[in-house]
């Protein structure tokens, strides 16, 4: 198996420069109107967890963390026998409030805020990685555009919640799978305590199905498995148009009869496929309706005035 790497593109610092401008931006529409609901406390989740960590005391050592049954920083033990979220949020956040001096009820909910706008961005870095890893940079940078402008991601990073956190961890494994499933066989991997297969066959030049020996070739490993392989013919992933005449001179060249509906065939595949312009329609329908959608805001906006 020979690696394969992209070239650098000529412009590859531009695209990382670009990450950053994205990544100012989204910190400006993450953090932007931070305190938007003017301490009236109005979104239930965050209400709860504002509660539970008001509630929360770091613990004295290590060791009394894991001590459930008089752990400081266990929910249980302060009131809050019902807690079905997960830990790491609410101790970043606690600890984050005793080191910035903001543990009251109005502003420890800001710090968490924060901290999930900062997940949120670490969110844009991470898609850019994979998009990178996958297609080039210039996908990357595409790819984080589209994340540092999503509407709920921007929304979620103004809740204290544990969505954009949730989000981190789960594009993190994404793209550990990513770097593991397109991971190449380097030299000396051979000798390795966990030692991979190997695809070893003539090369594939006629159409047919193939033979193949996967090896493991360390001593003592195990006996070759074989697995089959299919080179297909090239022109089946083919789309080019055909009409009739060519229908008949080569998929029914050994037909000795006519048939009506041959004609009809003909017919239909010189048309081409219907519903190709598909996506022009979706687009225009997606633009009407946030043309919508903006008009009738401005409508209930201008009657609450």
């Amino acid at each position: 198996m020979t690696e394969t790497t992209k070239p650098p593109t000529k412009y590859h610092r531009l695209y990382d420069i670009g990450l950053i401008i994205l990544l100012l931006i989204g910190t400006y529409y993450r953090l932007v109107g931070l305190d938007w609901d003017a301490d009236q406390n109005l979104h239930p989740d965050e209400r709860f967890l504002t509660g539970v960590e008001t509630a929360l005391i770091p613990v004295k050592s290590f060791s009394d963390y894991w001590k459930t049954e008089i752990s400081t920083l266990n929910p249980h033990n302060q009131g809050y026998g019902f807690f079905v979220y997960g830990t790491l949020p609410i101790f970043a956040v606690r600890y984050a409030a005793e080191w910035l001096g903001q543990t009251g009820w109005n502003d420890i909910n800001l710090v968490g805020r924060q901290l999930s706008a900062l997940a949120d961005l670490l969110v844009i870095v991470v898609v850019y990685l994979a998009g990178t890893h996958l297609y080039g940079k210039r996908v990357g940078l595409l790819a984080a555009a589209f994340s540092t402008f999503t509407v709920l991601q921007i929304q979620l990073s103004h809740f204290f919640a544990v969505d954009t956190f949730l989000t981190l961890f789960t594009f993190l494994s994404v793209y550990l799978a990513i770097k593991v499933a397109t991971e190449e066989e380097k030299p000396g991997d051979e000798e390795s305590a966990f030692p991979r297969f190997r695809i070893r066959s003539e090369p594939l030049m006629e159409r047919g199905v193939y033979r193949l020996t996967r090896d493991r070739t360390l001593p003592g490993v195990g006996a070759a498995d074989e697995l089959f392989a299919v080179n297909p013919d090239p022109r089946e992933g083919d789309l080019t148009r055909f009409g009739l005449a060519d229908l008949r001179a080569d998929v029914f060249k050994d037909i000795p009869f006519d048939t009506p509906a041959l004609d009809d065939v003909g017919t239909d595949s010189s048309e081409g496929p219907k519903g190709g312009e598909l996506w022009k329609w979706l687009i225009l329908a997606a633009v009407v309706c946030l043309v919508a959608e903006m008009i009738v805001a401005q409508r209930i906006g201008a009657r609450q005035r």
